[in-house]
């Protein structure tokens, strides 16, 4: 069971990332920076943060945990995407937007995150 949880997550998760990093980096079509990869992964923080404290307040089964966290977000989150357009910046002397897609992605990843639990800590209280 959990074999097939994580493997269909890992198909919403992956078709997620294309979708929405496609129709981010299309959007911002005239800028060298990955908008679309930034976007996936901070949102993926954000659902992260958030799935995670609500799964702490109630009982979820362990293929429904492997399912989100392992699939959906394992694949919808992309650190080897992100490492390699910060690499492709630098290559091309791009020094700016690169430093920008490394602050960016840890420093508001890691916000996302807190932002995620907070927003959970408070649905849930609600």
């Amino acid at each position: 069971m959990t074999f097939l949880a994580v493997m269909i997550g890992g198909a919403v998760g992956a078709l997620s990332r294309y979708v929405i990093s496609k129709l981010v980096q299309d959007w911002f079509s005239s800028s060298l920076f990955p908008w679309g990869t930034l976007t996936v992964n901070l949102l993926g923080c954000l659902l992260l943060g958030f799935c995670f404290m609500i799964g702490e307040r109630y009982l979820i089964p362990p293929h429904w945990r492997n399912f989100v966290f392992v699939g959906i977000f394992g694949a919808l989150t992309t650190f080897s995407t992100y490492s390699f357009e910060t690499l492709a910046l630098l290559q091309d002397g791009e020094y700016g937007y690169a430093m920008a897609n490394i602050l960016a992605n840890n420093g508001l990843g890691i916000l996302c995150v807190f932002l995620g639990f907070i927003t959970a800590k408070w649905w849930i209280g609600r």
